[in-house]
């Protein structure tokens, strides 16, 4: 359990110290953003580290980082002398593909193995001459050079601001994930795990660096020519006559209301010449704006990280004693009444009702913020799987993994690579590899057996089935089947929801899964032979999937489509059969313990304010996505696995608090929520108010308690019991100054994204801007500013989408749906570390860790 603040407010106070001003624009009442910049001493800079992964694969983030970061650090092993060639491949591709300035450095790391080097110093200084950057050499594991490597480099950057985007470069296995980690949070992990590319704020003080050039730079050689060309096409042109300001104003006015959305993040090319005095496009009109007073947003939010489930266990013996009111357990905030050897009254913090009679001693009240009971011991013989046996007559384990892939006919088409990735390839291979396109299903065959490789190395008893869908469904492997096993679903539009549930069902009586071990090269096979055809009958689909797994608990279906739904039920295309079917396969997938994963091709509508929910339902994720990212997301998805289900959250909150979020009852302070399935990354907020603000209260510490019954993979079913109190305060300087921005941060996002998503867009507006205010006040400690510099960037695109369609939001064509829908999505699937510091990211690190043969079976591949 986390606080946004380290105190709890008690709004009490006078009421001007609440208010605030901010600027509304008077065309939709939005509140505007203000500067995110910090002020700016001349020293203090927010390094925005991005570790990239070991291996070339695409990413469309790597991208974003790469082409618009400030500075570049390309590392090699002193051990490998491929990856210090790969170094210059690098080095090249950075040139093509950036067009202004590029600040970096070479890095030859691991110089701690003496025995084991072969790349010299020498060496390392010749190339870095020859490529005219700064040279330097380090040890990850001994610290050695790591904070020079950094300092110096950032020495490099003009400065004009206190925020650097620096991007770690270099091929697998040289060390870039261990340097980082060693620099932001000092510590040295062995076996990271390379499939991990992440994003790491550190604050740092650095003297003698340039001052910003006030001038635009010099253009390059091939820049110069393109623009003499284009100054050349101009003047052949007849000049247009000046127009008036008032004249250029109207222009504008009119521009702005035929403006594509789309465009809204789009920038002019760097070193690109400015537009003539004459061109409409340099004249920009300011909104009309006025100032209006609103009350400032405070830190009463708390979270809960439902990932810690899969912790061992602190039990608790004998039975929870609960208020005979509300049912709060009895737990370190509570307080017992009456002197030693005699029964004892308990007045509970949560409703006040006095429990007398107790026998219990204070030494006998559970210890800790965190602890477990348990309701019903795992199953000896796993009786609800040994059923499923019997039946079935096969042996089967649970945590069955369904790929359910996409292959009508528009699977065919091909997509373009990337520039940035087309770039590298041909880079790396020296001019070999000249690919522009690859088909959709390529893309997706490649993924999974991908995924199909790592789990045949990390868990080879795993089963997993095979399914496709065009216009009909077919069975492609995974298992074995009997004579009575029907692989193939035709006449899909004639179905009902409950038929396909028995096909599903059916299925699984008559198809025996087999472990990888022995089902790994059939998959492969099975894999290679998918090709495309029909249309997309995802709904069907879907739901033989669901049902052939819903006695197999833990379960996960990962579906990949790139279209909208046009066979059967559920389907939108050709009008919505049945419009609630999405949000009722998930509640299905949900109840019998299985989750449901969606990705779609980006570019493509497929429905996802519908689609989405069968996953959003069931606990699952959704991702829109390049083709490309395929491989990456795959991983991601199996990486935050499933921890439990059937779990069911009871939040209390002391009587002069009531919770304050969108959809929940008003004046409760007592909430219920069923969430089902959680997997490792599942956190839940809430923010919480006085339910009387102009009561006065003297409280000095407020108690919390969540609930949490779930059931664990193994089938135990148990209480854990969280259970904290928080120091409170009416002095709003004070909880300011104890504000955690990470926490604050996620629960914002998800607050807005929920608001926007119900239609309250003008209050999903007004709470974002508040929090980023409360952030940018409240932000003193380095941890703090790192915090806030992740969250600022981390919900821009979320709050320039409301800020700009305040006043159109209903108005929003299909793509504008979709896209919301996937920022929505995005926003609700919030990872617990998402907004962290340096020093909170190091416990995540140090989870992320891999197998060697793992490792080494990612790093084998080549793209």
């Amino acid at each position: 359990m986390d606080f946004g603040s380290d105190f709890v407010y008690l709004n009490c106070g006078e009421e001007q110290d609440d208010l605030e001003k901010v600027k509304i624009r008077e065309e939709d009442d939005a509140v505007l953003s203000e500067s995110d910049e910090s002020t700016d001493d001349g020293e203090t800079c927010i390094l925005d580290i991005f570790d990239t992964a070991g291996q070339e694969e695409y990413s469309a983030l790597r991208e974003t980082y790469t082409r618009g970061a400030d500075a570049f650090i390309m590392v090699y092993s002193v051990t490998d002398r491929s990856s210090f060639q790969e170094a210059e491949a690098m080095h090249s591709w950075l040139m093509r593909i950036r067009t202004n300035d590029l600040y970096m450095m070479l890095c030859g790391n691991k110089i701690d193995l003496t025995d084991e080097r072969v790349v010299t110093q020498m060496e390392g200084e010749e190339l870095a001459k020859r490529l005219g950057v700064p040279f330097i050499e380090t040890s990850a594991k001994t610290n050695h050079n790591i904070t020079e490597l950094y300092h110096q480099l950032i020495r490099m950057v003009p400065r004009s601001g206190i925020e650097y985007k620096v991007v770690m470069l270099g091929s697998g296995g040289v060390g870039k994930s261990s340097i980082t980690l060693r620099f932001t949070s000092d510590t040295f992990l062995q076996a990271y795990d390379p499939t991990i590319e992440d994003s790491y704020r550190k604050l740092i003080r650095v003297t003698g660096q340039p001052p910003a050039a006030k001038k635009n730079r010099k253009l390059k050689t091939t820049e110069k020519k393109a623009a003499q060309k284009s100054w050349q096409q101009s003047e052949e042109k007849p000049k247009k006559k000046r127009k008036s300001g008032i004249q250029r104003l109207f222009s504008s006015l009119r521009r702005s209301s035929k403006h594509d959305v789309n465009n809204y993040s789009q920038q002019p090319a760097a070193g690109s010449l400015p537009e003539s005095e004459d061109s409409e496009d340099d004249v920009k009109t300011k909104p009309i704006t006025r100032v209006d007073y609103q009350r400032k947003m405070d830190g009463n939010v708390v979270m809960l990280e439902l990932g810690t489930l899969e912790n061992e266990l602190n039990l608790v013996t004998g039975d929870p004693i609960k208020c005979k009111s509300c049912e709060a357990v009895l737990s370190a905030t509570a307080c017992l009444e009456g002197t030693e050897g005699e029964k004892k009254t308990w007045k509970c913090e949560f409703c006040g009702t006095k429990n007398e009679d107790l026998n219990v001693e204070a030494e006998e009240i559970p210890k800790g913020d965190c602890f477990d009971f348990i309701l019903e011991p795992a199953p000896q013989n796993q009786e609800a799987t040994e059923e499923i046996v019997k039946e079935a007559k096969k042996e089967i384990s649970s945590g069955v993994t369904v790929y359910c892939m996409d292959v009508s006919s528009s699977m065919d088409m091909q997509c373009s690579i990337p520039e940035f990735q087309a770039v590298w390839r041909q880079e790396r291979t020296r001019g070999q590899s000249a690919n522009s396109s690859v088909s959709r299903l390529h893309c997706i065959k490649e993924a999974v057996q991908r995924q199909l490789e790592q789990f045949h190395v990390d868990q080879p008893e795993r089963h997993v089935l095979l399914m496709s869908f065009g216009s009909e469904v077919n069975v492609n492997g995974g298992g074995e089947a009997t004579s009575h096993a029907n692989q193939h679903f035709g006449a899909l539009e004639r179905k009902s929801f409950d038929d396909f549930i028995n096909d599903g069902k059916e299925l699984a009586r008559n198809y025996h899964l087999t472990p990888l071990s022995n089902s790994y090269t059939a998959l492969q096979e099975a894999v290679k032979g998918m090709h495309p055809a029909g249309c997309t009958a995802l709904g069907p689909a879907l739901t033989i999937c669901a049902g052939f797994i819903s006695g197999m608990p833990s379960s996960e279906i990962v579906l990949c489509t790139d279209g909208m739904p046009n066979v059967g039920i559920g389907s939108l295309q050709c009008g919505s059969v049945d419009p609630s079917f999405y949000q009722k396969i998930g509640k299905y997938a949900k109840d019998n313990k299985s989750v449901i994963n969606i990705l779609a091709v980006e570019g493509e509508p497929v429905g996802l304010p519908h689609v989405s929910k069968a996953a959003v339902e069931s606990g699952g994720t959704v991702n829109v996505l390049n083709p490309l990212e395929i491989v990456r997301q795959l991983r991601q998805i199996m990486q935050n696995s499933l921890v439990a289900t059937s779990t069911t959250v009871l939040f209390l909150l002391h009587p002069e608090f009531v919770f304050d979020e969108p959809g929940y009852p008003e004046n409760m302070n007592r909430l219920s929520k069923e969430i089902g399935n959680v997997m490792k990354d599942t956190n839940l907020t809430f923010r919480f108010k006085l339910k009387d603000p102009s009561k006065s209260l003297t409280l000095k510490e407020v108690p919390f308690q969540a609930q949490i019954s779930y059931t664990r993979k193994d089938g135990m079913k148990c209480l854990r019991i969280m259970s904290k109190s928080n120091k409170a305060t009416t002095n709003r300087t004070e909880m300011e100054k104890g504000i955690k921005v990470s926490v604050l941060g996620i629960a914002a996002v998800k607050k807005t994204a929920a608001l926007a998503q119900e239609g309250n867009v003008k209050e999903a507006n007004r709470h974002l801007k508040a929090v980023k205010r409360l952030a940018k006040r409240g932000a003193k400690s380095d941890d703090q500013k790192e915090e806030m510099s992740a969250f600022q960037d981390g919900c821009l695109d979320l709050d320039k989408e409301i800020e700009r369609n305040i006043g159109k939001w209903d108005q929003a064509a299909l793509h504008e749906k979709e896209r919301r829908t996937d920022l929505f999505c995005k926003a609700s699937q919030l990872q617990n570390a998402a907004y962290l510091g340096s020093s909170g990211k190091k416990m995540v690190a140090q989870q992320r860790v891999a197998s060697e043969m793992a490792i080494q079976k990612y790093y084998n591949y080549k793209y």
